[in-house]
């Protein structure tokens, strides 16, 4: 008689381990939100919201006047670093900045803008379109 005992495929072991790490994400999203989810990671990986330099914010605004992408130009938002500390900008809060291409504005999106931000880019043609 042979007494060698019964061993799993290792491709059993793999999937076995995928769907214990999947069923863990799960929970947790149905247990804290997404919100609270993403917030963890977000401390995990890194203390602060990462920030775009100023001189590329501009540009990435002048891109969007020059291709007529105007929904672009009034809505997008940048985080920047103003005081060269390494992390965005917040409000007296502690939330973080919102900067826009064009002047503070009203969107539907973002009804509460009272502390954010104008990166300084005119764009005479997205006048009226924010």
């Amino acid at each position: 008689m042979d007494k060698r005992g019964q061993s799993l495929p290792l491709n059993t072991v793999i999937i076995a381990i995928i769907v214990l790490v999947v069923l863990v994400i799960v929970i947790a999203i149905l247990v804290g939100g997404t919100l609270g989810v993403t917030q963890r990671i977000k401390e995990i990986f890194g203390g602060s919201v990462a920030a775009t330099d100023i001189s590329l914010a501009r540009q990435f605004c002048q891109e969007y006047c020059d291709s007529e992408k105007y929904d672009a130009f009034c809505k997008k938002t940048f985080y920047l670093d103003e005081n060269v500390d390494g992390s965005a900008e917040k409000n007296s809060d502690g939330n973080y900045i919102k900067y826009y291409c064009g002047p503070i504005h009203k969107t539907t999106l973002d009804t509460n803008n009272i502390n954010d931000g104008f990166i300084g880019i005119s764009c005479p043609a997205a006048t009226g379109k924010c």
